[in-house]
């Protein structure tokens, strides 16, 4: 313990920062802190304005390579805590912050050769919950096909249609589960008071088909459910939350693509100025691939007809480290496919 500590008789007018300078202190902050760890207790307090004749205890050199030393070890204490519950936590983003908009490209491969290339906009808000689902808004826009707004018709009956379904309000249980539509009967009625116009506007015998295919789904809350859980924006999105990581690591199975193929998922997190999530997935789906083609999600009798499919996900997500919303995704869906490879590449930006 020091005998002698170094002290300033204030000068009138003088301020904090000028007596910071006055012996090479680093901050004021650093001033203040020291003061008080030497003053004693409930006495000497240092106001926004210094008073004549007062007495300030200045820290020497070694007493400020001291502080910042402690500070620099109490800083780093602070972040491996904070690394590591990320790495040993259900890895959840502060949901009320959640008011973002994200560019998405999803770019179609046949044996490596490009298909089809679908930009859009996705607007995702945390609307709050309920006792069963986290609720959210999704609206979907800016769509380009190939780089170019769609003109055919069968494009623009399709945008027609889907348009109706936007801004749908989805809820999402607590394991990350597409599970309900909370504004179901306003979707419902919207399409009502839409159908006849496009029954109008397209009279061929293929758009009427395609309406009606359209009309069966949103009459029935859980098809229409069904189909949305095949968004691929919303089914990556949440894909590095409600994960329990143990050393950085989770493991779970769950469905993506649109065929809603099963895989057996791999997820492991890497911190660095941000939250970096490797998704490592394989196909574990008991079902044929003629089955999959065909959406049936229980009937396996027939499955030893038609090879298993193989697919494989490869995905990295980036998430800020303060509040864990996701910044980008890239992800990679390859299926073989009767022998051949389809590749799905996806590519997600929050502007």
């Amino acid at each position: 313990m020091k005998l002698f500590l170094r002290h300033h008789i204030v000068k009138k007018g003088e301020t904090l920062e000028q007596i910071a300078a006055l012996y090479n202190v680093p901050s004021v902050e650093i001033l203040k802190y020291y003061h008080y760890k030497n003053v004693p207790k409930d006495s000497n307090h240092i106001g926004h304005t210094l008073f004549e004749g007062q007495e300030i205890f200045v820290p020497e050199s070694n007493d400020i390579e001291k502080i910042l030393l402690e500070r620099k070890q109490a800083l780093e204490n602070r972040l491996e805590h904070s690394n590591s519950l990320i790495k040993n936590s259900s890895l959840l983003p502060n949901f009320t912050g959640i008011d973002h908009t994200y560019k998405v490209k999803i770019t179609d491969f046949n044996e490596g050769n490009i298909e089809n290339e679908t930009e859009f906009e996705i607007d995702i808000q945390y609307i709050g919950k309920d006792d069963q689902h986290h609720i959210f808004k999704f609206n979907k826009n800016s769509i380009l096909i190939n780089g170019e707004i769609p003109d055919m018709k069968a494009y623009e009956l399709a945008l027609n249609c889907s348009s109706i379904l936007f801004s749908v309000e989805l809820g999402i249980d607590f394991n990350g589960k597409m599970a309900d539509i909370h504004n179901y009967r306003v979707i419902l009625n919207k399409w009502k008071e839409n159908k006849q116009r496009l029954l109008q506007k397209y009279e061929d015998e293929n758009s009427r088909q395609y309406i009606d295919k359209v009309d069966i789904r949103i009459e029935s809350k859980e098809l229409l459910l069904e189909n949305l859980s095949r968004e691929l924006f919303i089914q990556f999105y949440f894909s590095p939350y409600f994960k329990t990581f143990s050393n950085g690591k989770a493991e779970n199975t769950g469905r993506f693509s649109q065929y809603k193929i099963l895989y057996e998922n791999h997820y492991e997190n890497n911190l660095e100025h941000e939250i970096h999530i490797s998704q490592s997935s394989q196909s574990v789906d008991p079902r044929s691939q003629e089955e999959i083609i065909r959406y049936l999600e229980n009937s396996y009798e027939n499955s030893e007809d038609s090879e298993l499919l193989e697919s494989e996900i490869s995905a990295h997500f980036i998430l800020d480290k303060q509040y864990k919303f996701l910044q980008k995704a890239d992800v990679k869906i390859d299926l073989y496919l009767y022998n051949t490879q389809e590749t799905k590449q996806i590519q997600i930006d929050k502007k």
